[in-house]
C-alpha cells in the first residue's frame, strides 16, 4: 500500500536529527548524525546531510511517496556564500527523495513552527548555542544566537566556558573551587595548565559538555556553579526582552507565548527561572512552555 510521508530535519551545533511523519503526523523512523552548522562547517554539514539520507534510505521505495521535506539549518543566516551551498543541498535531498517540495529556514525558525503550532509567539533556543527568536503578525525577528565568540548567552557552550573561566579566576587567587575540580576530573587533566591547552584544542562541543557538571553540582548544592547558571539565565533574559521591547515598538505584542527549547532550557530549571524572571518583570503577561517534542516535527506545519 502507498504511503506519503514527510521528513523534518533539525540541523544544530550539537547534531542533525531527522524525523520521517506519516501523513497522521506519527513519527515512522528516526535518523541522527553529527554537527551540521553551516557557518562554523559547511563541509562536515554537507558530509553529515549525506549520512542523514543514507540512513534513510531504509524507508526509501517505489511504493512510498515524499510530500515534503522541511531543514532547518544553524548558522544558514550568517553562512558566507550560502546561496550556492543551500541550492546544493535542495538538489541532493531533491533527487535522493524524488521531491520538489523542500524548504529550508534556520533552525530557530523550525523550533518556532514546532515549539508554537505555527502561531505568533516567541521561541528561546538554548542548547550547544542559543537564540531568541519571535514573530508577531507575520513579522519574524530574532535576538542573539550569534556563535560562541559573540554570543550565544545561556547556552552549554557559554555555560562550560563561563564555569573554567571561574575556576582559574579562583586558582589566580589562591582559593578552592569545586568547579575546578570537576574540570580536572572531566577533562581528565591534574593542572590548570594543562586544562587550558585541552580547552583551546577542544571541538566546541566538547567543551559544551561539561554544562552538565556544572548543572550537576548546582544540584548538589554549589553556589559557585549556582551563580553561573543563574548570570547565564539572567544573560539569556536579557536578549529574550530585547527582543519583546523591539515588538513593542514596531506594531505590538499579539501573543506572549514563549516556547521554551533546547537541552538547556528543557532541563535546567535555574538557567530558565532566572531568564524567565528577567523578562517577567518587564512583561508579567509571558506565558512559557517547555517544548518537549522534537523540533523536525516543524516539517508537519510546511
Amino acid at each position: 500500500m502507498k504511503q506519503t510521508y514527510r521528513i523534518g530535519i533539525d540541523s544544530g551545533g550539537t547534531k542533525i536529527k531527522a524525523t520521517i511523519y506519516n501523513s497522521a503526523g506519527s513519527a515512522l523512523l528516526t535518523a541522527t548524525s553529527g554537527p551540521g552548522n553551516l557557518l562554523s562547517d559547511p563541509t562536515g554539514t554537507m558530509k553529515n546531510m549525506q549520512d542523514i539520507m543514507d540512513q534513510l534510505d531504509v524507508f526509501k521505495n517505489t511504493s512510498n511517496s515524499c510530500q515534503a521535506i522541511l531543514i532547518g539549518l544553524a548558522g544558514m543566516s550568517a553562512a558566507a556564500e550560502q546561496a550556492k551551498t543551500l541550492t546544493e543541498l535542495k538538489l541532493r535531498f531533491k533527487s535522493h527523495f524524488n521531491c520538489s517540495n523542500i524548504g529550508i529556514v534556520s533552525d530557530a525558525q523550525l523550533g518556532l513552527m514546532n515549539g508554537l503550532a505555527n502561531q505568533d509567539g516567541f521561541l528561546v533556543i538554548a542548547g550547544t548555542g542559543s537564540i531568541c527568536y519571535g514573530r508577531q503578525n507575520g513579522i519574524y525577528l530574532r535576538s542573539g544566537g550569534w556563535g560562541s565568540y559573540l554570543g550565544d548567552e545561556g547556552g552549554a557552550y557559554q555555560i562550560a566556558q563561563s564555569a573554567i573561566r571561574t575556576g582559574l579566576i579562583a586558582f589566580d587567587h589562591g582559593m578552592d573551587s569545586d568547579i575546578l575540580a570537576a574540570a580536572f576530573t572531566f577533562f581528565k587533566v591534574d593542572d590548570v595548565s594543562k586544562l587550558v591547552s585541552i580547552f583551546y584544542r577542544s571541538a566546541r562541543t566538547q567543551i559544551a559538555k561539561f554544562a552538565l557538571v556544572v548543572a550537576h553540582l548546582a544540584d548538589h548544592g554549589s553556589q559557585e556553579a549556582k551563580q553561573i547558571l543563574w548570570k547565564q539565565g539572567d544573560a539569556l533574559g536579557k536578549s529574550l526582552t530585547t527582543l519583546f521591547n523591539r515588538y513593542q515598538k514596531e506594531g505590538g505584542i499579539a501573543s506572549y507565548k514563549i516556547a521554551c527549547s533546547g537541552s538547556v532550557l528543557q532541563h535546567n530549571a535555574v538557567v530558565r527561572q532566572a531568564m524567565l524572571g528577567r523578562l517577567s518583570n518587564q512583561y508579567p503577561e509571558i506565558q512559557a512552555h517547555v517544548v518537549t517534542r522534537s523540533n523536525t516535527a516543524g516539517v508537519l506545519y510546511f
